[in-house]
């Protein structure tokens, strides 16, 4: 992974001339230092609960591979996360990830394993800016800031998203309520309530389904290679849907490999091939920007879309050919179908 934060032997116990010259009025806010390999970043004192040196970890069967396991801090048996892992960096040689910090995320514990700990900084926002575009993805994913020092760069963990799911911020916590109280009444909540509505408690129930998907990975896949794509014992039908996958269908423009996803939220304006009418008591709305599901494995989840709307995977590929006016032939969907399959 390329390391433009700065060099573990750097002299680190001081803000940046900059801030100095800046004045008092700027606000400051304490970091400690924490190492992975020679990369260093920020972790901000009031987020650690407890440092202390990493004892035995019990695997656990089936996880990511960003999750070390359990350990014991402190006499409560809590979720180690890796930060190495997390980054994409190589597995360490001897002493690596010898010290384990306690966070706590949405009221539960967790344990971030580092190589070290070093100094505390008492930073100024004088000499902080934000993740520059050009930063390694997996770093800027996982950071929030970036402070400019006389000795070098320091990215600030960012520790909402080092424990979070890749989907829970825009499915399960944020769309879970709404959708309980009234999405699937097109927002009309008298509908909703004549119905009834089973609302979801958010800082337990939403929570903990959220943490549950975190911890869970994506179906297997035989026939992809660690790149997500086709291995060469792959069906003939199957390699030409994976070329109208990234070429004529352009479904890898929102689902890119591996995982088949970009996080994000698309609007696929439906709306331009009905007009607006009433239907079963209701009138029909606008789907708005729908979050980009993991296409891995996807075979194994009908039905398909956000509301279930395409029953079969055939009925999805002819969807996407409508809305997105792709113009497939008969032998090209089947295609399609074949490479979701695998």
């Amino acid at each position: 992974m390329a390391n433009p934060a700065m060099s573990a032997n750097a002299n680190v116990h001081g803000e940046s001339g900059i801030a100095a010259s800046a004045g008092a009025s700027a606000r400051k806010t304490s970091f400690f230092t924490v190492y992975v390999n020679d990369s260093v970043f920020g972790l901000e004192v009031k987020e650690a609960q407890a440092i202390f040196r990493v004892g035995s970890i019990t695997p656990i069967p089936l996880m990511q591979k960003e999750v070390a396991g359990f350990i014991n801090l402190r006499g409560k048996v809590v979720v180690a996360v890796s930060l190495r892992r997390r980054l994409g960096v190589a597995p360490a040689e001897g002493n690596g990830e010898s010290v384990a910090i306690g966070l706590e995320k949405g009221g539960e514990p967790f344990a971030l394993l580092v190589d070290r700990v070093g100094d505390v900084l008492t930073l100024s926002d004088t000499v902080r800016t934000g993740i520059p575009p050009h930063c390694d993805e997996l770093q800027a994913r996982y950071t929030r800031d970036l402070y400019v020092l006389d000795s070098g760069l320091i990215p600030i963990l960012n520790v909402q998203r080092l424990f979070g799911s890749q989907r829970a911020l825009k499915t399960v916590e944020d769309f879970t309520e709404f959708e309980q109280r009234g999405a699937y009444f097109d927002g009309d909540h008298v509908m909703a309530a004549k119905k009834g509505v089973n609302a979801l408690e958010r800082g337990s129930q939403v929570h903990f389904m959220s943490e549950f998907m975190a911890i869970l990975d994506f179906p297997p896949a035989p026939k992809l290679d660690i790149y997500g794509e086709l291995e060469a014992r792959a069906a003939p039908s199957e390699a030409r849907g994976q070329a109208l996958f990234t070429g004529k269908a352009r479904c890898a423009t929102c689902h890119p490999a591996p995982y088949y996803t970009d996080n994000s939220l698309h609007n696929l304006r439906a709306e331009r091939f009905y007009k607006q009418a009433l239907a079963g008591g209701m009138m029909m709305s606008h789907d708005g920007p729908i979050k980009t599901f993991p296409l891995r494995g996807i075979k194994d989840s009908p039905p398909y879309l956000h509301d279930g709307r395409c029953l079969t995977l055939e009925d999805t590929v002819e969807y996407f050919n409508l809305i997105q006016q792709l113009h497939l032939i008969a032998q090209e969907k089947k295609d399609l179908v074949a490479f979701l399959r695998c």
